[in-house]
């Protein structure tokens, strides 16, 4: 190709789907600019037909080509979940696939295979893979006729774990507390499963603690009594806020505020000082120094040898 004396030469010809009648070529040259092609030979075996090495000569010009711009677009990693990841594209790209996106390990730039999907008509898209937590990842798009700029990158982060779980004083709500920042969760239980005495409780919705965002709260549509209290979860919806999905709990005990030493467990993992438990079990149960003792010593808290000890009955550790 031939323009003001500059010969550019051709990235990649292909040939189209009809016996040769068309060809496809590919250059990197600036754009709104107009150019004229030049085919001066073109190589062709015809061993069918018995002639030996022929070709076939093709004198140009070709009517002249205007290359158009390319559509720049701004192309951003809006959310990242345990599971999939959403593009937001200015101004919308139609019909993207696996064709033109690829999303691959940074580590190593290993492939990964992804479902692309989008309901907006381009402006959006979103990539659902099994990403592993802890790593990180690449994006690339490539269409002709559109610039995506440099390969995105996003990370999804180690899964959190629990670290302590108890019931409000009122018993209407479990506090559910993890090592790491918590997503917003879902408004449904969302694979909680909690049960008092072997009897499943149903829990109304899930909330995050604006305060804490280390703590998420189970609503319950009724109040707790004073039974044994376990939780499970069965993974699939809530993440931490770097999008490290919370894998499965297996059944661990509740710490029951409704009972004496369901309170002071749930004091102790709220990192209250021993005077701090005391004064409230003594405020709320109204024990006495003997009565202290026992969810005192229970929790981990002592010895007391000023206190008197009177009977003890054997006790079960929560969390």
């Amino acid at each position: 190709m031939d323009t003001q004396g500059v010969e550019w030469h051709p990235e990649f010809v292909a040939a189209n789907d009809d016996d040769g009648l068309s060809y496809t070529v590919w250059f990197d040259v600036p754009v709104e600019q107009t150019y004229s092609i030049d085919v001066r030979a073109v190589r062709v075996a015809r061993l069918d037909v018995g002639q030996e090495d022929p070709y076939w000569q093709f004198i140009g010009p070709a009517p002249d080509i205007v290359v158009p711009n390319w559509v720049t677009v701004n192309v951003l990693v809006s959310q990242v979940t345990a599971g999939e990841v959403t593009l937001a594209l200015s101004p919308a790209v139609a019909d993207l696939s696996e064709e033109h996106i690829e999303v691959a390990l940074a580590q190593d730039g290993s492939s990964v295979s992804a479902a692309i999907y989008t309901a907006d008509n381009g402006a959006t898209y979103t990539l659902s893979a099994e990403y592993t937590p802890g790593n990180t990842y690449a994006i690339r798009i490539e269409k002709p006729g559109y610039r995506f700029g440099e390969p995105l990158a996003f990370s999804i982060g180690t899964s959190p774990f629990l670290t302590g779980a108890w019931t409000n004083a009122e018993g209407t709500a479990v506090v559910l507390r993890f090592n790491k920042d918590m997503a917003e969760p879902s408004d449904t239980p969302g694979g909680f499963t909690l049960t008092e005495d072997d009897i499943p409780q149903p829990i109304q919705d899930v909330t995050r603690n604006p305060e804490d965002t280390r703590q998420l709260r189970l609503h319950l549509e009724q109040a707790l009594n004073e039974g044994d209290l376990t939780l499970s979860y069965a993974p699939g919806v809530e993440a931490s806020t770097d999008a490290g999905p919370l894998e499965a709990i297996e059944t661990v005990s509740v710490a029951n505020q409704n009972t004496v030493l369901g309170t002071a467990f749930a004091l102790a993992l709220q990192e209250q000082t021993v005077a701090e438990v005391a004064t409230k079990l003594v405020t709320r149960f109204a024990l006495d120094a003997d009565g202290l003792l026992e969810p005192l010593l229970a929790i981990g808290y002592g010895p007391f040898p000023r206190l008197k000890r009177s009977g003890r009955r054997s006790l079960r550790r929560g969390l």
